[in-house]
């Protein structure tokens, strides 16, 4: 029997050697399996936003609000009034559309930073992907959510718990079918985030990052007919407030 056991831990231990010499001689393989089989938004990217010719009609109103500015159809109506949430108070709408201005962040700190990662630590960290990604909360949202086993550079150590860790981040922003776009603006850069569909009007979510401040973040929240000229015209006057 012991021979016999001895005989198995030999012919198991080799394939164990060999797969143990594989990830040491080829860094940042687990990581990359680890996303080709587990992460389910593995080859999933961030969209070109192909609305940006539809013209913002001359009678919308400008709205200025939380370090957001945006265009909407004159008859949109402010919802709440003294004694209402505040964030009821930054909600406009008519009969099938709903803006509300979210609240803008007031920190402008890389938010890896904030936690115990140090700038070196990050520097050794983005060397794990190929074209790295910058030190700041837009590059790290944009990287996180355009990201695929491709980009991990399996010549570095170091990448299969970044790896792991950014496949997990990347699935919890697909995980509810949002589609992300690019989104520029004349003063900053950011997304526009699809969430879902009812009765026929998309909700979507605008995320502006001035270019001064990518650490930074104002948020306007859209429900309005999928699809529309509307929708559009309000995506593509929306900026950050100067």
């Amino acid at each position: 029997m012991n021979i016999f056991l001895k005989g198995a831990g030999i012919v198991l231990g080799v394939p164990l050697v060999l797969a143990a010499s594989v990830f040491v001689f080829v860094p940042g393989l687990p990581g990359k399996l680890y996303i080709q089989n587990k992460c389910q938004s593995k080859d999933i990217t961030i969209m070109e936003y192909q609305h940006g010719d539809v013209a913002v009609p001359e009678d919308f109103k400008e709205l200025t609000i939380e370090g957001a500015t945006v265009k909407v159809p004159a008859d949109l109506e402010k919802k709440g009034s003294e004694g209402d949430s505040e964030l009821k108070q930054r909600s406009y709408s008519n009969d099938n559309i709903t803006v509300v201005f979210m609240a803008m962040d007031s920190d402008d700190t890389f938010d890896m930073y904030e936690g115990e990662t140090t700038p070196e630590q990050w520097g050794k960290i983005t060397k794990c992907f190929k074209g790295g990604c910058d030190d700041n909360n837009y590059s790290f949202f944009h990287f996180v959510a355009d990201y695929t086993p491709d980009d991990i550079n399996i010549t570095k150590h170091g990448a299969t718990v970044a790896a792991m860790s950014y496949a997990v981040m990347k699935d919890t922003l697909y995980r509810s079918g949002n589609v992300y776009y690019d989104l520029a603006t004349d003063n900053a850069k950011g997304f526009l985030i699809f969430m879902g569909e009812k009765d026929g009007n998309g909700k979507y979510i605008i995320e502006l990052y001035p270019n001064d401040h990518l650490n930074r973040k104002v948020q306007i929240l859209v429900n309005a007919p999928a699809d529309s000229d509307t929708l559009w015209q309000i995506v593509n006057s929306a900026d950050v407030a100067e």
